[in-house]
């Protein structure tokens, strides 16, 4: 077999394998596979959670967390997933039926504003997540509503200011650079000591020179 004939078997086999992938998320673009929603009782909590009807066809990054629902249960790994993909709004509730937690699910990873309540109704806990990682500020607050502490993350690693709070007002901070905490360098102001003025040289003393007596002439006066 010429070389011709195997770079020519090599393009065709590529071709008929990307083809169909493109054509059909093309499809799924256009038609957004359909979803249907589905309620999850459990001893304290209920869930609503919206899932896939049929799976689209999705990239796996291994780094990130997939929540999947199977059985009428809600699992997650990281990685992979098997069973319907979560995908649309969620939401749990306590057993009064107060609000515990509310999010958005895209393909299976947490996506946008995620909220979590306490059982009085405050608010304890708010994220931002960009496709399954953690991404910019979230806050968390004490029972009473005042805040606690607030962190800054990217690319789901702690980086830049940690701030705590106590009764409202700014405690400790702690800066972190990709997921490690960094030390705070301290600048010293240096103190400018006043420069002493230059001593002039001792200038030699000047010698005065004797004046001269004016020579006058002698009259000699007749008796």
């Amino acid at each position: 077999m010429t070389i011709g004939k195997l770079i020519f078997i090599f393009i065709w086999s590529i071709w008929t394998t990307y083809t169909p992938l493109c054509a059909q998320r093309k499809l799924e673009k256009k038609y957004p596979p359909k979803t249907r929603e589905i309620i999850l009782q459990a001893a304290d909590t209920l869930t609503k959670v919206h899932i896939f009807i049929e799976n689209p066809s999705i990239k796996v990054k291994e780094s990130k967390t997939y929540h999947w629902c199977h059985h009428n249960q809600i699992f997650k790994n990281v990685g992979g997933w098997s069973g319907k993909l979560l995908h649309g709004k969620f939401e749990q509730f306590y057993g009064d039926d107060a609000l515990f937690r509310q999010g958005l699910f895209k393909e299976g990873l947490k996506e946008g504003l995620w909220q979590t309540w306490y059982t009085n109704g405050e608010l304890q806990l708010v994220e931002r997540w960009k496709k399954g990682i953690l991404q910019g500020s979230c806050e968390k607050y004490d029972k009473n509503g005042q805040l606690v502490e607030t962190i800054h993350y990217q690319n789901g690693k702690l980086h830049g200011k940690v701030q705590k709070y106590v009764d409202g007002l700014p405690s400790q901070q702690i800066l972190y650079r990709n997921g490690k905490e960094k030390e705070e360098k301290i600048k010293v102001d240096k103190v400018k000591t006043p420069k002493e003025p230059k001593k002039k040289k001792d200038e030699p003393e000047q010698k005065t020179k004797p004046k001269k007596e004016k020579k006058g002439k002698n009259i000699n006066e007749g008796s």
